[in-house]
């Protein structure tokens, strides 16, 4: 990519580079609210500008062999600043009400009352992968699961490995002081998810639109919330196809409450319980 010399172009490099990266679809008009994401990241490597911002990354590109573009630091920034991490414990109360009280010992049952293999493919800072843990062993399958968590950026990973939380975290969502008590530990400001529950968990960076390690495979549960709306329609379909060939036959897809334009793709079949839509593998 050409230097960027205006802060319109310096938006159209970042537009195409997070693109690029991660296929996120940044719109037009959203350059106030990149360069305000920005702010802190070019404070913290002395940049002025977005331009000066996009020549520091150009030449950290230039200067980083290939294979360790991951752990670039200007790149870590960038993509952590850019990508959405909402998330909160039990997201979608009527979501965790159905996997606690049928789902999981469904498919617990189905694949032989084996280890539950579960996924959360978008896991921010990692309360999704934490509240699926304390569903299940809530719900007393028969094993406790193995639960894979990734995430495009690398900065919120490692702060999710490490199970710390505010009190203001765990205010959304983890307001129950059995649960708090049974599966946290208290730390200043805020509590850390106790070491036999962090052990169930594997987190790793990951990009969704590269086939998924193969070890996670076969899958009964994926969860991949809210991150859809972000890719154009040709990455959406790439990621499913990804997704979909993880899961074991009849093993489940929950996708975001918006995200429900697949009800016919190949290989899954749309399925309605209650406020609560999953795609189960047919094929």
């Amino acid at each position: 990519m050409a230097k960027p010399e205006s802060v319109a172009a310096s938006y159209q490099f970042l537009r195409e580079y997070i693109a690029g990266q991660t296929g996120i679809e940044l719109g037009p008009d959203r350059q106030y609210l990149v360069e305000s994401r920005l702010e802190p990241v070019m404070e913290e490597v002395g940049c002025q500008s977005l331009a000066e911002l996009c020549v520091a990354l150009l030449r950290e590109n230039q200067s980083v062999p290939s294979y360790a573009h991951a752990a670039a630091p200007i790149r870590r920034k960038i993509i952590h600043a850019l990508s959405t991490h909402e998330t909160s414990f039990f997201r979608d109360p009527d979501l965790f009400a159905l996997l606690q009280s049928r789902l999981l010992k469904q498919l617990s049952e189905e694949n032989g009352c084996h280890r539950l293999r579960m996924w959360s493919a978008a896991a921010s800072s990692g309360q999704e992968a934490y509240s699926l843990a304390m569903c299940a062993l809530e719900t007393g399958v028969y094993a406790p699961p193995l639960i894979f968590a990734s995430d495009v950026s690398a900065i919120v990973i490692e702060a999710a490995s490490r199970g710390c939380f505010t009190d203001y975290e765990l205010l959304r969502g983890m307001d129950d002081p059995v649960l708090r008590q049974r599966y946290f530990v208290p730390i200043k400001g805020g509590a850390q998810v106790k070491p036999e529950i962090r052990a169930l968990i594997e987190f790793s960076c990951a990009d969704l639109r590269e086939p998924p390690n193969a070890k996670f495979a076969p899958l009964d549960l994926i969860l991949c919330r809210n991150v859809m709306i972000y890719f154009e329609e040709e990455t959406r379909l790439q990621v499913l196809s990804h997704l979909r060939d993880q899961l074991r036959q009849g093993g489940i897809l929950i996708l975001g409450a918006a995200e429900t334009i697949w009800s016919h793709f190949v290989g899954l079949e749309r399925i309605q319980e209650g406020n609560t839509a999953f795609y189960r593998r047919i094929e």
